[in-house]
């Protein structure tokens, strides 16, 4: 059977930043598969800043493998992004055996737990992030904790029990040639709202009930408004 306990399955720390850690900084969160690792470094070109990621390396064995030497040696060699080995945490999670099914949880929080910043942006590895999004994001809860409303605010959480939605978007098509992601959010509604649209937002076209379970639909029209963050009204 396969494993179940997803906290036996051995770790391995392959590489720790290299340069201090700025606390305020936005650390990106991810997790991703050693056969999709190309996945992540091409979102990797849009981020500068710290990374802390999850690595699965699967098995092909049909019985539990003790031995995993080799398997450190290739993957860290498959690893050769520079930004690996500067300003990320990398950490190696194998598999005991071809049953085992991807732990996505436990990446999560194994890379959540190695991010050294007060904020982390908790992403899927085949995400590209917004260009300059840790600054963009630090300026807006600044002025946030200084606006009126939050001032007003029945509930004031603290900051370290806060989590702040960010909305995700898609290319309708898949581009035969590499192209940029917007800029900046006017970049975004204009290529949205433009007669040749090439972006929706994500899931609004293929939108099913399943869909609820994970990448639930957000308020396009007020987001789009919005000049500051604001509180999203709940389903």
């Amino acid at each position: 059977p396969a494993s179940q306990d997803t906290d036996r399955l051995e770790r391995w720390q392959l590489f720790s930043p290299t340069v201090p850690i700025n606390k305020e900084e936005v650390t990106l969160v991810t997790q991703v598969s050693l056969d999709r690792i190309d996945v992540l470094e091409r979102s990797m070109a849009y981020w500068k800043g710290p990374m802390s990621v999850a690595v699965y390396v699967p098995s092909k064995s049909q019985l539990p493998e003790v031995d995993h030497e080799w398997k450190k040696l290739y993957t860290k060699k498959k690893l050769q992004n520079a930004i690996f080995r500067t300003v990320c945490s990398v950490v190696a999670v194998f598999a005991e055996s071809a049953l085992d099914e991807y732990p996505i949880n436990t990446l999560r929080n194994i890379a959540i737990e190695h991010a050294q910043t007060n904020f982390v942006l908790l992403q899927d590895a085949d995400f590209v992030p917004s260009p300059n999004f840790g600054n963009c994001f630090k300026q807006a809860v600044s002025s946030w904790l200084n606006s009126s409303e939050y001032a007003s605010s029945v509930v004031k959480a603290p900051l370290n029990l806060t989590g702040f939605v960010v909305p995700a978007f898609e290319f309708m098509t898949s581009p035969k040639v590499k192209v940029s992601v917007p800029s900046d959010k006017q970049e975004l509604v204009d290529q949205i709202l433009n007669v040749k649209q090439t972006i929706s937002p994500f899931h609004i076209l293929s939108y099913t009930e399943s869909c609820t379970m994970s990448h639930r639909r957000f308020d396009f029209v007020t987001q789009c408004e919005c000049k500051t963050l604001y509180y999203p009204e709940h389903p």
